[in-house]
């Protein structure tokens, strides 16, 4: 029964001009245009949820009204406050949506495309750093075990799941010799005869490898920038995935119980490291598992003539199972062996400081703290009066360490004593004092949205695109 002054279903009003102007380029920096199209879909999203499936029709609200979409108009413009404006259209956010791929679990698939050594160079570390770390220096307990001795994790033929022995290896035809010689000279891969490649009753383990575009990176020749991504399926099934830290990798879920008051500011430092993953060599126990399918007469490549060789990773290379796990262990542990302040680190393992809720901890010294998510590295600083730049301090003492230790970092992703910034894809404002997505990535999420609005019965396919 419809009773008189409920407040659902909120009106539905885009603005006069949304149906010429969504495909239009323009800028999304709390613009009324932007605030007025969040506004209306957040609308729609709630009488949804409300349990009105169907979009009401617009229709001039009243007071209650008012006042509800006068408060969603407020949030949303605080919340697009100083945020950096972003360039797109409608049109390009309805492309992108239709290029991705989705798996059956509702997972990203980035499409493989021909790696060329013209399009890796730049992804790649420089030569003379490429493995040139021991992972092993950097590992304790367990996984330092597991690492150094690979068939105490390994998988009985009998005992393993389903799955491919061989992939594909995504090169340029006539480039094969061209990227394994760069991936060689920067110390990535190196060559392994192939009688030494692991083999069974199904098959020798050879795997796959191809590239992905690093987006706005691009070549002297215009070409996009590549990244090469292992497709390591053969070897993660033959064994048990080595955990290391990863249950200790730090979620942004941990910062929202942090409170800054009115008379208080946070500010934020980051660094990245750069080409992480193929700065740390493994083991050469692990060579035989890792082989990608490509063989070449020793003769092409300074060897043996007349003897096949095959190119194997010699670094902690992603796609593998357990890369996650180990690397969060030692990037931590190489901070913590440079003597970073372990009290003040913060990580899914441990509560978060007394000082977050200032329910205690009122008379700590520094109200500060760092995390480390695989090769990314923050330090925040809640600050009350005089800025004593500890975050500040705190980043520099991890390039310290890094540097020392042959890390390199990427200077372009550095951040120091910032009022606002991204990390693990969230949005930390410490003026604004706001937490969540950027307006960039809400906002294409709205333009998705009004496009699977826009298809009858909707879009099942690209609603997950979208997600």
């Amino acid at each position: 029964m419809k009773r008189g002054g409920a407040l659902f279903p909120l009106p539905v009003n885009w603005p006069a001009d949304f149906f010429q102007r969504w495909h239009k380029s323009f800028v999304t920096h709390c613009t009324e245009f932007s605030v007025e199209c969040w506004v209306a879909l957040s609308c729609v999203a709630l009488n949804c949820l409300y349990g009105f499936k169907r979009q009401s029709p617009e229709r001039r609200p009243g007071k209650v009204h008012a006042a509800a979409l006068e408060g969603l108009r407020s949030r949303i413009r605080r919340f697009l406050t100083r945020d950096d404006p972003a360039r797109f259209s409608f049109d390009e956010v309805v492309r992108e949506l239709k290029e991705r791929r989705v798996s059956y679990t509702g997972e990203e698939v980035s499409q493989p495309v021909a790696l060329t050594a013209g399009q890796i160079s730049k992804s790649l570390p420089p030569k003379g750093h490429g493995g040139c770390i021991p992972v092993c220096n950097f590992l304790k307990g367990r996984t330092k075990f597991l690492v150094e001795n690979p068939l105490e994790s390994f998988i009985p033929v009998r005992e393993r799941g389903p799955g491919p022995m061989q992939a594909k290896v995504h090169i340029k035809k006539g480039e094969e010799l061209d990227v394994f010689g760069l991936l060689e000279d920067r110390g990535v891969i190196s060559w392994l005869a192939d009688s030494e490649v692991y083999k069974d009753e199904t098959g020798s383990c050879l795997n796959g490898m191809f590239g992905v575009l690093k987006p706005g990176k691009f070549t002297e020749s215009g070409h996009p920038v590549l990244r090469v991504i292992m497709n390591l399926i053969p070897a993660n099934r033959l064994f048990q995935v080595i955990h290391g830290d990863v249950h200790l990798l730090p979620s942004g879920s941990a910062w929202i119980p942090l409170v800054v008051n009115e008379n208080e500011e946070l500010r934020i430092s980051q660094g990245d490291m750069s080409a992480a993953f193929y700065l740390y060599s493994i083991p050469q126990a692990w060579h035989r598992f890792l082989c990608f399918n490509f063989s070449v007469d020793g003769a092409a490549i300074g060897r043996l003539p007349g003897k096949l060789y095959r190119p194997c990773c010699v670094v902690l290379p992603m796609g593998w199972s357990s890369s996650v796990g180990i690397m969060q262990q030692l990037s931590r542990e190489l901070l913590l062996q440079r003597d970073m302040p372990a009290g003040l680190e913060i990580h899914k393992g441990r509560p978060v400081p007394g000082w977050f809720t200032n329910v205690v901890g009122q008379a700590t010294m520094q109200r500060a703290w760092w995390q480390v998510y695989l090769d990314n590295f923050m330090a925040a600083e809640r600050v009350e009066g005089t800025y004593q730049e500890v975050d500040m301090d705190l980043q520099a003492q991890a390039m310290r360490a890094w540097h020392a230790t042959g890390v390199l970092t990427a200077d372009d992703k550095q951040v120091l004593g910032s009022e606002c910034a991204t990390e693990l894809g969230i949005r930390l404002d410490g003026s604004q004092v706001v937490l969540g997505a950027s307006a960039e990535r809400l906002l294409k999420t709205a333009l998705a949205t009004v496009r699977i609005l826009q298809l009858k019965g909707g879009s099942k396919k690209e609603a997950r695109r979208s997600s």
